[in-house]
């Protein structure tokens, strides 16, 4: 049967489509869900994908698979009774998504199935291999999570053995792109880490890099890159300071995970099993179900361990002999290192100093503003993942930044899914208010911020706007900032400093560096429209209101700095209040009527701010 002629699978047989819940239904449903209730939600749910295999009869027909959201996708392919006669041969399985299939990239089959509802795969198995792929392994409550996000990586660039960041030859991976089941609280570092196609000791040299060569964060929240796809190389530099790697790693060994073993014939009873001994202490032991394995045939998280054991046994020796057992680098790479010691030396100072400017106290009463402001500013959400913090704004407006909207795939006359949650204050709570955003209704590509109107409440109001709060800043303003960072709860950055001409050099250094890296725009450093400062605010809280120490409205937080890639940023910057306020008075007069109360005008301020001398 040809693919195209496939009359069930091709026309979307209803039956198979309503047992498949997305990944973005799930995060959608997991603001409210914690830790705690996961187990309760996942074992009733059934989900469905399909499989191809051009080697079994009937030629070309698609097997519709149906399994726990839960269950490994291994599991549930080898529990498939119409595969029972290659159920052995199932480990060196290989997923490639079809075109009819929303999903981008092939799935690690160690990863549980309710990343691949819905679904439509041609499966390839290469018996050449001696062992497969490499499974990930989860812990009870990772594997059993509803809450579930992903990226791809792009592994095709990756051209010498030493570059390669997956125990296969990336050819192997026919489709080359490779799918990451993470969880809402992973890093991209950690989420890496758990796949068990990945080398553990060559993830610490990984760039991920967007098409446009801007490189991103090891330590990036996974909800700020949700489905975003990434290139993949392996440097000579580490990209993850020593005591983030050392951190990274730590958490595998506090709990036990589930140990899926590499075996051809395991039992069809549920994988996630009691403990064979009745201790409490030992309710998370590993599954044993299932036949012994082979002699010689490790699983995959033995190997990890080994691996990760020889690491730890090399560094001691290195500590107590005085040795050095490390691969030797390049002289570029040991150039590059040195660059980067030297940037860190260079930018201690003034980070010192923010320190040092930031333990002043802050009055209560302008505490109290700040809280009572917290109610207006929200989350921005697009098929229950979160992209970035934004603010009410007139009667029924949020601002947010321009790149915030892009990056979640709104444009105008597109919102659908897109949403904003207010009162989002910690994740165990439902005592927050969803809003459906109804449509774009300006956006400013220089200024970076975009006007979003929010569909009409049927029992209740917006929380009010902020627009009566705009002000100028000045060189003697803090900055205090409310969002939601790496798609958090709501959190407070108390009297972030606007930096002065005492950061000259790092400045110059961002302006003027002839091999800049991170992804920033410096050239927008000295923008007149921006204002620079201090905070530890990180992904995901672009869009979110700054305001100074008398609780007016300055800035809208935009971005950072790094000095280098996988750096912290050094400084960070806001549009400034003033700017969008005069622009969609100028550019936009009948939007900007409906946002702005009349009594709001230039007369009230002060001098309009002067951009930074940086000379």
């Amino acid at each position: 049967m040809d693919e195209k002629t496939d009359c069930k699978e091709e026309t979307g047989d209803a039956s198979c489509v309503a047992g498949a819940t997305s990944t973005s239904q799930v995060a959608e449903e997991g603001i409210q869900s914690t830790p705690h209730t996961q187990h309760r939600h996942t074992e009733t749910e059934e989900v469905t994908f399909k499989v191809k295999f051009d080697f079994l009869k009937p030629s070309g027909y698609y097997r519709q698979i149906t399994a726990q959201g839960s269950q490994r996708i291994l599991d549930a392919l080898q529990d498939e009774p119409s595969l029972h006669e290659i159920k052995n041969n199932l480990t060196k399985a290989f997923l490639d998504p079809t075109a009819r299939s929303k999903i981008r990239g092939e799935p690690n089959i160690g990863s549980p199935c309710s990343i691949v509802a819905g679904g439509w795969f041609k499966a390839r198995l290469n018996t050449k291999l001696k062992v497969g792929p490499g499974l990930s392994v989860y812990r009870v409550n990772e594997i059993m999570s509803k809450k579930r996000c992903r990226f791809y990586i792009d592994v095709s660039e990756q051209t010498s053995k030493s570059k390669w960041i997956t125990k296969l030859d990336p050819i192997k991976f026919h489709r080359s792109i490779l799918l990451i089941d993470c969880l809402p609280n992973d890093t991209l570092l950690s989420a890496l880490l758990r796949d068990g196609r990945i080398v553990v000791s060559k993830v610490k040299y990984c760039q991920l890099l967007y098409k446009d060569n801007s490189v991103v964060q090891l330590t990036d929240k996974v909800t700020s890159h949700h489905d975003h796809k990434f290139v993949c190389s392996v440097g000579a530099s580490p990209e993850v300071t020593d005591n983030v790697w050392k951190e990274a790693l730590a958490p595998q060994h506090n709990n036990v995970p589930i140990d899926h073993t590499v075996d051809g014939s395991p039992s069809s009873e549920s994988r996630i099993c009691s403990p064979r001994a009745e201790s409490p202490a030992q309710n998370e032991r590993l599954d044993n179900s299932g036949p012994t394995p082979e002699v010689g045939n490790i699983s995959p998280l033995a190997n990890n361990i080994m691996e990760e054991i020889y690491n730890k046994w090399q560094s001691s020796l290195t500590d107590l002999l005085g040795l050095d057992l490390q691969p030797k680098t390049s002289a570029k790479g040991r150039k590059e290192t040195m660059r980067r010691n030297n940037l860190d030396k260079f930018a201690k100072p003034f980070l010192q100093e923010y320190l040092v400017d930031t333990t002043k106290g802050t009055p209560f009463v302008i505490m109290q503003k700040f809280m009572s402001y917290a109610y207006s500013v929200g989350i921005l959400l697009k098929d229950g993942h979160p992209y970035g913090t934004c603010f009410r704004v007139g009667p029924k407006f949020v601002l947010t930044n321009r790149h915030v909207t892009n990056m979640a795939g709104l444009s105008t006359g597109s919102c659908s899914g897109a949403s904003v949650v207010f009162n989002y204050i910690e994740q165990c709570s439902n005592d927050y208010q969803r809003c459906k955003i109804q449509e774009i209704r300006h956006s400013h590509n220089e200024l970076d911020y975009s006007v979003l109107e929010l569909e009409p409440l049927d029992d209740s109001e917006f929380p009010p706007g902020l627009e009566s709060l705009i002000w100028p800043t000045t060189k003697k303003s803090r900055v205090s900032i409310i969002g939601h960072p790496g798609g958090d709860p709501k959190t407070f950055a108390i009297r972030c400093p606007i930096v002065n001409s005492k950061y000259n050099e790092v400045i110059y250094y961002l302006m003027f560096n002839p091999n800049p890296t991170g992804g920033a725009d410096y050239s927008k450093v000295s923008d007149p429209a921006r204002a620079t400062y201090r905070t530890d605010f990180a992904h995901g809280s672009s869009g979110s209101p700054g305001f100074d120490q008398n609780g007016k409205l300055i800035v809208m937080h935009t971005c950072g700095y790094p000095l280098y890639s996988g750096s912290k940023s050094v400084l960070e910057q806001g549009i400034r209040m003033t700017a969008i306020y005069r622009d969609l008075k100028q550019n936009k007069p009948d939007l900007f009527r409906e946002i702005f109360p009349q009594d709001l005008s230039d007369a009230e301020w002060p001098e309009p701010e002067q951009p930074m001398d940086w000379s």
